[in-house]
């Protein structure tokens, strides 16, 4: 892997030109937040859990492998996509699915378990922004507003 100098930013392409970018696109839906960071490691056990309480249900490994492909390939959707999705596994094995805004709550659920201290942590100070930002984050975007 290549980086640019002095960052931990991968340079995917060498060939192309650096210096020269005039737009630039960026998904605001929290990916910059590292609150959330871990949200796969409870999604997907929950869901090889909903999965193993199904009539016809493969191996606990294979349906890790089932469920991290869907998830993985619906990230950057709406979670309720995902949620959807297992609605559509479970009934493939020969469950009665629950609505998927319920699963969707369950899996909220957990991930506050998950998360909630860190949240804490930053309404009373004792972690700062920066530590629950992706490295670099903020400084390339003062720097982009300030280039306008």
């Amino acid at each position: 892997m290549t980086f640019l100098d002095s960052t931990q930013i991968e340079i995917i392409n060498s060939r192309i030109s650096r210096g020269h970018i005039r737009h630039a696109l960026f998904d605001f839906d929290g990916t910059v937040s590292l609150i959330r960071e871990g949200w796969q490691g409870v999604m997907i056990p929950m869901m090889v859990e909903i999965l193993l309480e199904t009539p016809r249900h493969e191996s606990e490994e294979e349906l890790y492998a089932v469920v991290t492909e869907f998830v993985d390939r619906l990230t950057g959707k709406q979670t309720i996509y995902q949620m959807i999705q297992l609605c559509q596994e479970v009934r493939q094995r020969g469950g009665e699915p629950l609505d998927p805004l319920k699963y969707k709550w369950m899996y909220l659920d957990r991930l506050w378990e998950r998360i909630k201290g860190r949240v804490t942590g930053l309404k009373n100070g004792q972690i700062e922004a920066e530590e629950m930002t992706v490295p670099g984050a903020v400084p390339i975007l003062e720097a982009m507003r300030a280039k306008g």
